[in-house]
Formats: structure tokens, C-alpha cells, sequence
């Protein structure tokens, strides 16, 4: 009896700990990605006004920023590799130069740039 408790917990344990899939899908695509071929179907100037229709959920504030500063705290935006700024900086990129954008959560985030991604970090790829 003891043995078939164990081997429940241990099972219901491991379960708890396995991850879903963090791409997820809407209607066939991933939604931690916004490919060239989902850019060359919008007529939009911006980088901002491109994700504000693609992927809205993307510009969310998403928890604040620490005990002592209750304002939200917004995903900070990378190009090519490097810190470019904050949501306001993807106005002034022009859509018809991003090659791929990437949406990584908080966690990827950290993991790759280091604390202070608590609404993660929102990767751009341009082309010159």
C-alpha cells in the first residue's frame, strides 16, 4: 500500500513539473513569433503598429516592476542582439526592414539578458 502512495506522488510530481509547450499556436502559428512572411501581409509602417496587429498581447504590461515601484513594467525591446529601448523605440522602426521578431517570456528572458525582463523582451531582427 505504501508503495502504490509513493509511486502515485511520485508520478503526480513529475507531472507537475513537465512544461507545456511555451510557442502555443492561433490558427497555425506560433505565437512567440512573427515570421517574414506574416510581416509582407501588413501594410503597417511601424514596428509597433506591426505587433500591435499581429500579436497585441505582446505590449502588455504584465506585473510590476518591484515592492517599491508599483508601476507595470513593459517587455524591453532588443535589436540585432543589442538593447534598443522600450516599447516606445519600436515606433520609429520601419516594419519593411524587420526580417523576424521574437517574443521571449520573462524566464528566457533572464536567462539571456540578465534580472530587470519582468514582462520579458520583445527580439528584432532587421536586415541592412
Amino acid at each position: 500500500m505504501f508503495k502504490y502512495i509513493l509511486l502515485i506522488t511520485f508520478a503526480l510530481g513529475i507531472i507537475s513539473c513537465s512544461s507545456t509547450s511555451r510557442t502555443g499556436s492561433l490558427a497555425g502559428r506560433r505565437t512567440d513569433l512573427i515570421t517574414a512572411a506574416e510581416i509582407s501581409t501588413t501594410s503597417t509602417s511601424s514596428a509597433y503598429d506591426l505587433i500591435r496587429n499581429l500579436r497585441p498581447n505582446w505590449l502588455k504590461g504584465r506585473g510590476q516592476k518591484s515592492l517599491y515601484d508599483q508601476s507595470l513594467s513593459y517587455p524591453v525591446v532588443y535589436l540585432n542582439g543589442y538593447k534598443f529601448g522600450d516599447l516606445d523605440s519600436l515606433r520609429g522602426l520601419s516594419s519593411s526592414d524587420i526580417t523576424v521578431i521574437r517574443f521571449l517570456n520573462a524566464i528566457d528572458a533572464a536567462a539571456k539578458f540578465g534580472l530587470n525582463h519582468v514582462s520579458g523582451a520583445i527580439l528584432i531582427t532587421v536586415s541592412f
